[in-house]
């Protein structure tokens, strides 16, 4: 296991250090002296508990992560002309786009690194590489004409001749993409990095594998084809892929589409639970949950396809034979290679050092699965690739207007919150990111109030899409402040306990209660241990049906703990 080091700043930093010569002052001087030294009692605690959430707090990735936090390539006006330029998905006469993206971010930032903060950190840290080196490239620095950067993906727009000149555009970013590639192999070899990513050696030996990159005359037609690198088991002489050169093979890729989608309605359109009517065109398709099922494999482990298989029959009651299972799971991977990029006008950052009287963090669950789930029903019957592009754009919007309507109706229950609470919330200091979203009330919250806002939430159309984490300024019963670096760590163990509760719940009581209750998690964080309080909202007076089983899941989540540990399960009815 990694030896964690915890860089801090000295605790008597703030405390004056001198004799006294009256015993006065002595006397008067005991409880700043034991308020540092519980301070220190608790920090220690405190390092050794993060211990078990978190492995990336190495003093020097510690430092790493600060270097980049907060860094950002490209401002606000930088990205809204390159969106409103490549929204309207039309090629642009002279204009060749170039899309590159961390295609691993989700494996290290649910099963590996566990720390958005660090997975941020590497991102920005390969973007600035890149970006630099094409800067110091006097040719290609004469041709860029768009530039947009998010937590994910670094866009770029350039300007070309002819073809000649856009084939020489591709082999310089080639060129620059290779050694930057390098690069980051020796950064994820150095010690730190390496004992980190040491149970997962195959996806160390793939670091050029892990940023991928393609080029086309539209922003999509580039996210799509650098997709496409993913599924490709070996990394080609040039790691940048040309919408052009693999055109016809994403023609042939829609065939396939097409038919496993047919194969599969064909067989369980009589299950609602694994296929829905698609909006878009009255076929079938998978539903949101099967995608959502699909999206949490593990293909590392060789029994994936049994594991999948025991999920639906554990989790629907259905029995599904392992061959369509693998023709499920291979429509869902050529089918996401023509996800849509998505766009952002400006990096936000969760900045836990605002916080004066805690943080509520906020999950919108699923929309990954959605999004699949759109782009599938926009696909249906489409095998040209320019047109899948298109529509899979069309899909995209979809869901961003659903998520924008859920975050919505997150403030207006923040604010109706405030409307009868005697204290002050502030509604307007949510911060977004995507499908993240953090607030810091201006006030601080009481356990009622915990209780008032997950009963606000039980009133919307899915009241389990709200994953909601509540995280306290201060240790419990002692005036000292969380370091805000450990906040990021606390607020994502909640939200695994959150997620492991509910697929325990859904496998013992089955997938029709899945959206009928809402779960929160109240973290109270003691000098030598961490508890965490769960909060369980339904619209019925149906508290006793859940309340054993969520208590086994959560007990079963902290078995091998010592120092975590389940509080309450509290009622939240109507």
């Amino acid at each position: 296991m990694l030896k964690i080091y915890i860089y801090r700043k000295s605790i008597n930093k703030y405390y004056i250090s001198f004799i006294m010569i009256t015993a006065f002052y002595l006397i008067s001087l005991f409880p700043t002296l034991s308020r540092a030294s519980t301070r220190k009692a608790v920090f220690d605690c405190m390092e050794s508990m993060i211990q078990i959430i978190n492995k990336s707090h190495h003093i020097t990735l510690v430092r790493y992560k600060k270097d980049f936090r907060t860094f950002t390539l490209f401002g606000k006006r930088s990205n809204k002309k390159f969106i409103k330029v490549a929204n309207s998905n039309k090629s642009v006469n002279r204009l060749i786009y170039f899309h590159v993206e961390n295609s691993f971010l989700k494996i290290l930032n649910d099963k590996i690194v566990k720390d958005k903060n660090l997975t941020y950190a590497i991102n920005v840290h390969y973007f600035e590489l890149l970006y630099s080196l094409i800067e110091n490239d006097a040719y290609l620095k004469s041709k860029v004409k768009l530039e947009y950067s998010d937590y994910k993906s670094l866009r770029m727009g350039f300007d070309y001749k002819d073809a000649a000149d856009e084939v020489k555009i591709w082999n310089a970013l080639a060129r620059i993409q290779v050694q930057v590639n390098n690069e980051l192999k020796q950064l994820m070899q150095g010690s730190e990095f390496n004992q980190l990513l040491s149970l997962y050696p195959k996806l160390l030996q793939d670091t050029d594998r892990w940023f991928i990159a393609g080029i086309g005359n539209t922003d999509a037609q580039a996210a799509t084809v650098a997709r496409v690198a993913k599924s490709f088991e070996k990394s080609l002489a040039n790691p940048i892929i040309r919408y052009a050169d693999f055109k016809k093979m994403l023609h042939e890729r829609l065939v396939t589409i097409e038919s496993l989608r047919k194969e599969i309605q064909n067989n369980y359109i009589n299950y609602p639970s694994l296929l829905h009517e698609s909006k878009v065109n009255g076929e079938y398709v998978p539903s949101i949950e099967l995608n959502a099922m699909v999206r949490k494999i593990d293909f590392d482990n060789p029994k994936y396809l049994e594991i999948f298989q025991d999920e639906i029959r554990v989790t629907y009651r259905i029995e599904v034979q392992k061959h369509m299972l693998a023709k499920i799971i291979d429509y869902y991977r050529l089918v996401d290679t023509f996800s849509p990029a998505v766009y952002q006008e400006e990096t936000i950052f969760f900045d836990f050092s605002r916080s004066k009287f805690g943080v509520v963090s906020v999950d919108i669950a699923k929309v990954g699965a959605k999004g699949l789930h759109q782009t599938m029903s926009h696909l249906v019957g489409i095998v040209d690739p320019d047109i899948a592009v298109q529509e899979a754009r069309l899909g995209y919007e979809i869901v961003k207007t659903e998520l924008e309507n859920s975050q919505k109706y997150l403030m207006h229950s923040i604010g109706e919150l405030n409307t009868h609470s005697e204290v002050d919330y502030d509604s307007q200091r949510i911060i977004a990111s995507g499908d993240d979203l953090v607030w810091f009330p201006k006030s601080k919250l009481r356990d009622k109030d915990k209780v008032a806002l997950l009963r606000l939430l039980q009133h919307s159309s899915n009241p389990s899409e709200y994953r909601l984490v509540f995280l306290p300024k201060k240790f419990e019963d002692e005036e000292v402040t969380i370091p805000s670096r450990y906040q990021s760590s606390l607020l994502v163990m909640g939200e695994e306990l959150e997620k492991s509760i509910r697929d325990f719940t859904t496998k013992v009581m089955g997938a029709t209660l899945l959206n009928k209750f809402g779960i929160g998690i109240d973290i109270k964080v003691h000098k030598e241990q961490i508890v965490f309080n769960i909060m369980i909202a339904t619209r019925k007076n149906s508290f006793e049906e859940y309340e054993g089983v969520v208590t086994v899941a959560a007990e079963n989540f902290f078995k091998n703990t010592s120092n975590l540990k389940i509080g309450k399960v509290i009622k939240v009815n109507d």
